[in-house]
């Protein structure tokens, strides 16, 4: 998500050493987290293009596990040199497959480690440590290990094999040749637009901005049918329109006409950007609300917590965007159920905005609802004071709902 930003304004990645020197500041942590977990890929792409020259095809599933396990387990101990391709070459009877593996079979965590330090400097001018093993990162940044093995297969091309990785053990392969299927070549391209139906979402855009509804949905149904004719919806653009268009549905009181057109943007979303990629989460969360206000409570749920699967495997529970999830999750389910979520994402607010700011006010009126922390809150923990003074004023109608709340 932030190198996708940086790259749509022109930036080059070598300005993430600006924020990684904020990160005292605690809005710039989550930007921090993600700068260094870019620049920990972008180099181990690199140190693995450069190991994969010299790999025969026959060892080829074996040297990219073998990579896999010295990035991501600590004090990985490898296998002794030579044994697996000896088991090969005995197999296929040639004993030629011994020769290659001396170059990656030789490495270990601490010597890959080493050489990613040694990119990072070179390459973006980076003198803060990374630590020698992915628990550094781990414990310093908050990176996940499952959220680094899933952005360098996307930027290596690396297909593994859909089950749970356990990164633990230090003496068996947790990545095994049989674990890697395929490599795909990752290659720069220019996506395809078109200009009529872009013009056309553009419009539509200044006529939301406007305030013109039914302007804007008229030129959305236009814009959508140019981009179903031209690249039949798979465009990343076309799913945009998609959503701005369900959007518009729902504030023009048309509930059902936004659950289909939603349901086919998170379609398209899957298919053109990756299940797991933001913009998909994103567009779940948007299915939650209008299925819910359709009366579907039950798949209003589901959404919801598939977007908040998609999150914790991408960034994890310690993100702004996670308390958005959990905060909604508390305000479908039943009242039993929703307290837990309600408390992360009061938590997480707290952590990332303070207990001035309007998100964490809202989430104590959120628990302050159910019936269950009406005596486990005091008039202290709901901030009033904050919340009209720094957050929307006394004069809100938020304000009074928190005041009438204290009364006796």
């Amino acid at each position: 998500m932030y190198t996708n930003t940086t790259a749509l304004i022109g930036q080059d990645i070598r300005a993430v050493k600006i924020v990684i020197f904020l990160s005292f500041v605690r809005s710039f942590f989550l930007s921090q987290r993600l700068a260094v977990g870019e620049i920990v890929v972008r180099s181990s792409r690199r140190i693995f293009n450069n190991l994969l020259q010299s790999v025969e095809v026959s060892s080829l599933s074996a040297a990219v596990g073998h990579f896999l396990c010295c990035l991501l387990v600590s004090h990985y101990s490898t296998t002794p040199a030579g044994e697996e391709p000896k088991k090969r070459s005995r197999r296929r009877g040639r004993g030629g497959a011994a020769s290659d593996s001396a170059a990656w079979s030789a490495l270990n965590g601490a010597a890959l480690w080493n050489l990613i330090g040694q990119d990072a400097a070179e390459t973006y001018d980076i003198t803060l440590s990374l630590g020698s093993t992915a628990d550094h990162l781990v414990e310093t940044y908050g990176l996940q290990k499952v959220s680094l093995l899933r952005e360098f297969c996307l930027k290596a091309g690396i297909q593994l094999r859909l089950r749970e990785y356990l990164f633990d053990n230090q003496t068996k392969a947790p990545i095994g040749p049989d674990d890697v299927l395929n490599i795909f070549p990752i290659v720069k391209h220019v996506t395809m637009t078109t200009h009529d139906a872009s013009r056309a979402f553009r419009a539509a855009q200044n006529s939301v901005q406007k305030g013109v509804m039914d302007q804007a949905y008229e030129r959305l149904k236009e814009a959508a049918y140019l981009f179903g004719r031209v690249c039949d919806d798979l465009n990343p653009e076309a799913c945009s329109c998609l959503s701005l268009m369900a959007r518009v549905a729902y504030l023009r009181g048309q509930p059902a006409e936004a659950r289909s057109v939603q349901l086919k943007s998170v379609v398209i979303s899957e298919r053109v950007l990756g299940f797991d990629h933001p913009n998909t989460i994103q567009q779940y969360a948007l299915l939650a609300v209008y299925v819910f206000a359709g009366g579907e409570s039950t798949l209003a749920q589901r959404c919801l917590f598939r977007a908040r699967l998609l999150m914790l495997t991408v960034h994890g529970e310690d993100h702004p965007y996670t308390a958005t999830l959990d905060s909604c999750l508390g305000l479908v389910l039943p009242s039993e159920q929703a307290g837990q979520f309600l408390q992360s994402a009061l938590k997480i607010n707290t952590s990332f905005f303070g207990p001035t700011d309007v998100h964490t006010a809202l989430r104590y009126l959120s628990l302050k609802s159910l019936s269950q922390f009406i005596n486990q809150l005091t008039i202290q923990s709901f901030r009033l004071p904050f919340f009209q003074s720094a957050s929307v004023g006394p004069m809100d109608v938020r304000s009074g709902r928190l005041s009438f709340c204290h009364e006796p």
